[in-house]
């Protein structure tokens, strides 16, 4: 009775091991050694059926049966190593699978490219001699391709960074310089060493601090703060006028952490505006040979200048724009700034600037950044305008670039984990003000690991784009859909009349997804789970709100999916 009891508990304990070994996604294999040398396959876990074709018809067989010749040679030369050593090695590989079409595959029809780590384990018996190696081997596909994706995106912001001919710098929130590109270096004169081990070291005169704080103060707020002209001072007490753009950073949870600065040096532009106010035609002469685009305007905003620059950046001829309103051409929603812009350089008798869109002669839109200093006549009117502006095209591009690559996810391109809880921290203060409401919901696919695992992470992905456009197509302009992370989405719907309005928003939701994906060769359906959780109580934070909403979903999933729970105070006790 006992030898059977011992049996049977020896039995159940290698199903156990089986069961664990077929459950996992890494691959698993047993192989026997004969000799040292020949290798045969004695088990494959179920991972290693679906991806490579391996299966119980193969136990047995060697493994030149199954790979092929380059796979062969490299997986023979590591088991051997794994033998001399008498250790477990590691090493990655990249590799075409499955390997055999010929063999049972429940998985994929075609050839598909991937990196592979291996983890090769050599078993020893009482005499030492190795007769089995356990293989373990992980798909670090994804993995690979963000890390050369990342490294792509370093390359290309480490030229930018290394190679611009303006100044950039970042900035913690203590206004403490974090980095400086070598433009900054070379225009400010001081070493970013210098400037990392002294945080006492500034840039701005005295008497332009209030300035400063007032563009921090922005920052917090989420602003960005456009180009505006300031002093700035150089380490050999030069004082050198710059073009300035703030932009805020902020960390993972969506706290301001600082700024990024982007800094035009527009000290000659100013020397040459000096020299204006002095001589017309010392002006005129400047202009006949610059490359920027100099326009000479009455105090209304009338032409009666065009720089010959115009001819060839812009392809419109100077004397076309004659007598004519500088607004002309331009963009529409920018009318109306600049036009401001040219009432408060009359009214102020300072200069300004502004940053605008204009089409060139082929109706292609670009970017242009402008400084209008007044010309003051005799009796202290504004007389002319000088404008000098210079294409920003580019600039604009990269800016938009930065702030996309901050606040967006980059396969949805919806709103990222930060964007969303700055957006939730702003929308909890105004409900409270204004006794509104508004609600959240937190969503996922369910069992999209495993789509994930057995039809690839090209196909998840796709999935994960097409889920966000459903649940897009089930929202109001108002609402907002970001992305947290995997395949976690969370939706904010402001100034709700009813909690039904958001009931309603789950429902289709759910709805949508009964229809079919269908992507290459694979047809199936999905389903999602939804938490939600409303707002007030208005003693709840954004933290908490956002707890009550994952709460839920997970009561959601329990209560077995393809459904949405809204949050109750009894969750929190479980």
């Amino acid at each position: 009775m006992l030898k059977n009891e011992f049996t049977y508990e020896l039995v159940n304990q290698f199903d156990l091991f089986i069961h664990i070994f077929n459950s996992m996604s890494d691959l698993v294999f047993l192989v026997q050694v004969n000799q040292g040398k020949d290798f045969r396959y004695l088990f494959a876990n179920a991972a290693a059926n679906r991806l490579i074709g391996i299966d119980e018809t193969a136990y047995g067989h060697a493994l030149d049966e199954f790979l092929p010749p380059e796979t062969l040679a490299l997986v023979t030369e590591k088991y051997k190593e794994a033998i001399k050593k008498k250790v477990p090695i590691t090493y990655e590989e990249e590799l075409n699978w499955p390997f055999n079409n010929n063999r049972k595959s429940q998985s994929i029809n075609k050839d598909r490219k991937g990196y592979f780590e291996s983890t090769v384990t050599p078993l020893f018996d009482d005499q030492g001699k190795c007769t089995h190696l356990l293989a373990i081997v992980r798909d670090i596909t994804e993995q690979k391709e963000k890390e050369q994706e990342l490294k792509r995106v370093s390359e290309h912001m480490e030229l930018i960074w290394n190679h611009t001919a303006d100044v950039i710098y970042t900035f913690n929130a203590s206004t403490s310089f974090v980095s400086v590109n070598p433009a900054f270096e070379h225009l400010f004169g001081w070493k970013s060493e210098e400037l990392l081990n002294d945080p006492t070291i500034s840039i701005v005169p005295k008497h332009d601090r209030v300035e400063l704080e007032q563009i921090i103060e922005a920052l917090k707020n989420g602003q960005i703060v456009l180009s505006h002209e300031v002093r700035r001072i150089a380490k050999n007490g030069q004082i050198i006028h710059v073009l300035a753009s703030y932009s805020p950073i902020y960390d993972h949870d969506g706290n301001w952490d600082g700024g990024v600065a982007v800094y035009k040096d527009v000290t000659e532009q100013m020397k040459i505006f000096k020299k204006l106010e002095d001589s017309k035609e010392r002006y005129r002469i400047i202009t006949e040979y610059s490359s920027d685009l100099v326009k000479v305007t009455d105090a209304k905003g009338t032409v009666i200048y065009t720089s010959p620059s115009h001819l060839t950046i812009l392809g419109i001829e100077p004397v076309d724009t004659l007598n004519k309103s500088i607004l002309e051409l331009m963009y529409p929603e920018d009318t109306q700034l600049f036009d401001h812009t040219i009432r408060k350089i009359v009214c102020s008798q300072e200069p300004q600037s502004i940053e605008f869109r204009r089409m060139n002669a082929k109706g292609d839109l670009i970017w242009l950044h402008t400084i209008g200093t007044p010309i003051i006549n005799d009796k202290k009117e504004v007389e002319h305008i000088i404008f000098v502006a210079r294409e920003i095209t580019e600039r604009k591009k990269y800016e938009e670039k930065l702030k996309q690559l901050a606040l967006y996810d980059f396969l949805t391109g919806k709103p990222n984990r930060a964007q969303f809880y700055n957006r939730l921290k702003k929308e909890v203060k105004r409900a409270k003000e204004t006794q509104s409401m508004f609600s959240v919901m937190m969503l996922d696919l369910d069992h999209f690991k495993l789509i994930n695992d057995t039809m690839g992470h090209d196909i998840g992905d796709r999935l994960l784009k097409g889920f966000a456009e459903r649940v897009e197509n089930c929202l109001d302009g108002k609402d907002m859909l970001a992305r947290l992370g995997g395949d976690e989405f969370i939706v904010l719907s402001p100034d709700l009349w009813g909690k039904e309005e958001t009931i309603d928003k789950a429902e289709r939701i759910i709805e949508s997804l009964q229809k079919d994906w269908e992507f290459d060769e694979y047809l199936f359906k999905t389903t999602s789970s939804i938490g939600i959780a409303f707002f007030p109580p208005y003693r709840l934070t954004y933290e908490m709100l956002l707890k009550q909403a994952d709460l839920a979903l997970y009561q959601a999933k329990a209560k077995g999916r393809n459904k949405f729970q809204i949050f109750q105070e009894h969750m929190i006790d479980h």
